[in-house]
């Protein structure tokens, strides 16, 4: 609308008065509006004078915005100008050659254009520069200029682009680039790959992936065109642009062409180092891309590659152990995964090298489960807290801080642990990678629910999993913080029906599990609990999530057995502050394991123990769970010290008792019971009283239950 109104200013038929636009005459302007906005560009350039338009199209050939002493440089050089340039033409004070008749002749152009509109000032420091006012105007420009005409000119302007930069062409690598590929000389298309190389090294330093990637693409079409047999070359221009792509939402692109195509080039050379290279990107991609994250073959034949090329002692063979560590788990062959693991972890630590660290560390940090695994864990997440991060690459330091916050926050270090969040935050900030967005959002979910904010939480769960692609998306809290909230809020079935959409993988089959138990379906449980098999013994390799979330249901179905098995595995973590990644607590559920036990001395030290290991992270709703299921064993024994009808001794005892000590028992004991009530009566009210801010509407029914049994 803009371009065409001036359009009709120009034309005389409309113009301004009293502050508004209005018609000229009578004629019908109907006839006289342009089709569409290329016709109103090329009207109001058809009216500019022959001068102008000719400054303007070497103006288009250099960009949409165009500095004044590359434009006087490029039309210095020109012949066509120059014939037409006055005898009377003196020097002048532009460019080295530049002559003051020419001079006058751009600045009248330039002058004419932006009195037009068609141009506009873009001053900078040190320097006078232009714009075209909109694109359109370039592109007619552009496309008007015969085809050779063109091409000499970005030939000229890319030399005198070196010129006025000299020292500073780097900075201008991607002009440079662009210039210098439109030519047909063999030596031009060589400064045009050099300056493609230059301008994708500096996108990558600042994060622009894209347009990294676009550099490399034109890169290699132009060692198409200089050398298409030079395999190493082009092999390194496939790795670069493999990088660029790996954090765009393109990671695919690297496992379906890129990937296979930079292998069998490495493979030609008998090149391991670039093979095992190009291996282990192809399964970042795969990782980022994939949606089969859990599948068996998702990552195909490639980390036996990895495996096979790798260098002993470098970091290569240390993601090669991580990738076979990943794929035996995705196999379920747990034990084989997790030495391969282990191993991987190993090998950093003796080369004491940053980026090795991380790179095992973060992959070991999200896997590497098992209850033995508990100290290695720990050791991990401080040396992510504490070792320097130089030269690590952005993925793996993303991992390790997502991760080892987990581990700090289940040591019960809740500062570390956001300390290393905070450090997520601004990483994701600056490297603007999608995947490490996604991981940073998840802590989030954590803090909301460690402040009792459910409801927050399982809205936060849920953007997490719709944002999620495959596994770039992966989070835990997708799977066991969403069902977990959604169960204290009391919408266990959306619960259930979240867990059984992820199919019989083992981890989801034992969370399952606790969200049947949670809704009553008993049989349902028992069915799941009979694939899991033994669990008792102590080289057992099966998660401890899935050991928490089978105990937490055999307590809730009263599976004894299941209990005794389970709960000496986990009684070496009660004093932890809470379940990693599940966000439960291992004191509570030994609590409830021994009350159901009958060892109620032993529930009331862990139910205390629970509660301290709580506070030290602030722990809302577990300290809420926890008072309430002490309230509910204190209270339990109270009534125990009560006597009955039945058992309180017969009269004619009492009168006999000439030394006092049945009354003295009795008095002790009614006392005790009082004491037991009264801290139970305190735990109960608290709970009471969270549990209603907080929502968690089935304890809190429970906790009422109990306080109206009481009153009557």
């Amino acid at each position: 609308m803009q371009e065409m109104l001036r359009h009709l200013v120009e034309e005389g038929l409309v113009a301004e008065r009293e502050g508004a636009l209005r018609r000229v005459g009578d004629e019908s302007l109907a006839g006289r509006i342009p089709e569409g906005l290329r016709d109103v560009i090329g009207k109001r350039l058809s009216r500019l004078d022959e001068k102008t338009n000719q400054v303007l199209s070497i103006a288009a050939v250099i960009g949409r915005e165009f500095r004044l002493d590359v434009l006087q440089t490029v039309l210095a050089a020109s012949p066509v100008i120059l014939r037409e340039q006055g005898p009377g033409a003196g020097s002048g004070s532009g460019p080295k050659n530049l002559e003051g008749g020419l001079e006058e002749e751009i600045d009248r152009a330039l002058e004419q254009a932006q009195d037009r509109a068609i141009v506009e000032t873009r001053s900078a420091l040190g320097a006078l520069g232009f714009r075209f006012t909109h694109a359109f105007f370039r592109q007619t420009l552009y496309e008007e200029m015969f085809a050779s005409r063109r091409l000499r000119l970005h030939q000229q302007v890319a030399r005198a682009l070196e010129e006025v930069y000299d020292r500073r062409v780097e900075e201008h690598a991607s002009e440079l680039a662009e210039h210098f590929a439109q030519s047909t000389d063999p030596a031009d298309l060589r400064r045009a790959l050099h300056y493609s190389e230059v301008a994708a090294r500096r996108a990558m330093a600042v994060f622009a992936y894209g347009e990294a990637a676009r550099h490399l693409d034109s890169a290699l079409k132009l060692q198409e065109v200089l050398d298409p047999d030079d395999a190493a070359k082009r092999c390194d221009l496939l790795i670069a642009l493999a990088e660029a792509l790996l954090p765009t939402e393109e990671p695919g692109r690297v496992a379906q062409t890129v990937a296979p195509e930079a292998f069998a080039l490495a493979e030609s050379m008998g090149d391991s180092h670039r093979g095992a290279r190009v291996a282990i990107q192809a399964l970042e991609a795969i990782t980022r891309a994939s949606t089969e994250a859990y599948g068996a073959t998702v990552f195909g034949e490639w980390p036996q590659r990895a495996d096979r090329l790798a260098a002993a002692g470098t970091i290569e063979r240390v993601y090669a152990d991580v990738y076979l560590g990943r794929q035996g788990l995705a196999a379920l062959r747990r034990t084989e995964a997790h030495g391969y693991l282990r191993r991987a972890v190993e090998l950093a630590e003796e080369l004491k090298d940053p980026a090795a660290y991380h790179a095992a560390a973060s992959w070991a940090l999200q896997f590497l489960n098992a209850a033995r695994d508990r100290p290695l864990l720990a050791s991990l997440a401080e040396g992510v807290l504490k070792r320097p991060r130089d030269r690590v690459r952005y993925q793996d330091l993303a991992v390790s801080l997502r991760f080892g916050g987990d581990i700090l926050l289940e040591q019960g270090d809740r500062e570390a642990a956001e300390t290393l969040w905070s450090d997520l935050d601004d990483l994701a900030r600056h490297t603007r990678d999608a995947s490490i967005a996604l991981r940073a959002r998840a802590p989030q979910a954590l803090i909301a629910f460690l402040e009792g904010r459910v409801e927050d939480t399982a809205a936060i769960c849920h953007d997490l999993r719709s944002e999620g692609v495959g596994f770039a998306g992966y989070n835990p809290e997708t799977f066991y913080l969403l069902p977990r909230s959604l169960v204290y809020l009391g919408r266990t079935e959306a619960a259930i029906s979240f867990g059984e959409s992820f199919g019989t993988n083992r981890a989801m089959g034992a969370a399952l599990a606790c969200w049947l138990a949670h809704g009553g379906r008993t049989e349902e449980v028992k069915r799941l609990r009979a694939d899991f098999g033994s669990l008792a013994s102590h080289d057992d390799e099966s998660a401890v999530q899935i050991l928490v979330h089978l105990l937490e249901a055999a307590i809730l179905t009263a599976d004894i057995e299941t209990v005794r098995e389970l709960a000496p595995r986990l009684s070496p973590f009660a004093g932890l502050s809470c379940v990693r990644q599940t966000l439960g607590s291992y004191g509570r559920l030994l609590g409830a394991a021994a009350r159901l036990l009958g060892e109620t001395d032993q529930a009331q030290g862990y139910y205390r123990q629970a509660i301290e290991a709580a506070k030290k992270i602030r722990f809302r709703p577990e300290i809420a769970l926890t008072r309430l299921e002490l309230a509910e064993l204190l209270l339990e024994e109270a009534i125990s010290y009560q006597p009955s009808a039945v058992s309180a001794p017969p009269p004619e005892a009492v009168g006999e008792d000439r030394g006092g000590l049945i009354a003295d028992k009795l008095t002790a004991d009614r006392s005790m019971a009082d004491q037991l009530k009264a801290e139970g009566l305190a735990h109960l009210d608290f709970a009471i009283a969270e549990l209603r801010e907080m929502k968690m509407q089935p304890a809190l029914e429970r906790a009422l239950r109990h306080k109206g049994l009481l009153h009557a």
